[in-house]
């Protein structure tokens, strides 16, 4: 089992009890504790094998192509239906909005978030791309159709939507926004948002704008909460020209 410690220090009065395991220290009798979050990254559920040019039966360990994801066990994804319109991710603590919306500008779904009541809970929030990268099932399969296609996610718990191809759109045009700039620009000075493709499994980044316009491009998004620490990087400089 993967797991990550991630540590933060905390005034007394401001402390903050999440959903994930969670142990208390005092330091040197001041007025500060040090919270440790324990909690697990969850498995990719991929079951299929692969080789360069198509899918292959389980390799062997003497055999080329062995250990993939699919040989490696690690956390598989719980999910609980809380029954009023969230789920909560049992392994990262994170609660996520079921139902699927409608698609919406990057701004405005910044924006948006602060005025969400999903289940009476008010500190939604947009994912970043590493929180977002938690719920994604990478045994998701894209076809030419919705009945021919698997999304990338557990529709037995979120709900998801497809590109309205009577619209114009095409099927896989259900794309997520994230809360992750790129820290630059792309293509014609776009400024852009790392999101993901539930539909076709694609993480990539997203204009804010229409090509030459500041008209909005729209996407899909789904708010999270809890465990504000979940994927944030905790560097150590040893000394030996390591990290």
């Amino acid at each position: 089992m993967k797991k990550i410690q991630l540590i933060s220090t905390l005034a007394i009065g401001l402390l903050v009890i999440d959903s994930c395991t969670e142990e208390l220290s005092s330091r040197n009798n001041e007025a500060e504790v040090t919270t440790i979050q324990t909690y697990s990254i969850n498995s990719t559920s991929q079951k299929a094998f692969y080789g360069n040019y198509a899918e292959i039966s389980a390799p062997k360990s003497t055999e080329y192509f062995y250990g993939q994801d699919a040989q490696n066990e690690t956390k598989s994804m719980v999910f609980k239906d809380n029954g009023d319109g969230t789920i909560t991710d049992l392994n990262t603590g994170l609660t996520w909005i079921k139902a699927r919306g409608s698609k919406i500008g990057w701004e405005d779904a910044v924006s948006a978030a602060k005025t969400c009541n999903t289940g009476g809970y008010t500190d939604w929030r947009m994912p970043t791309i590493k929180e977002l990268y938690s719920i994604i099932n990478f045994n998701g399969h894209s076809g030419f159709s919705a009945e021919t296609s698997t999304p990338y996610i557990d529709t037995k718990y979120f709900e998801i939507a497809f590109g309205n191809t009577a619209a114009g759109e095409r099927l896989i045009d259900a794309q997520d926004w994230s809360a992750t700039e790129y820290v630059s620009t792309t293509m014609h000075n776009d400024a852009t948002v790392f999101g993901f493709n539930f539909i076709d499994g694609r993480i990539k980044g997203y204009p804010k704008y229409k090509p030459g316009t500041t008209t909005p491009h729209t996407l899909y998004v789904r708010y999270v909460r809890g465990n504000m620490l979940y994927g944030k990087n905790n560097f150590i400089d040893n000394g030996d020209k390591t990290i």
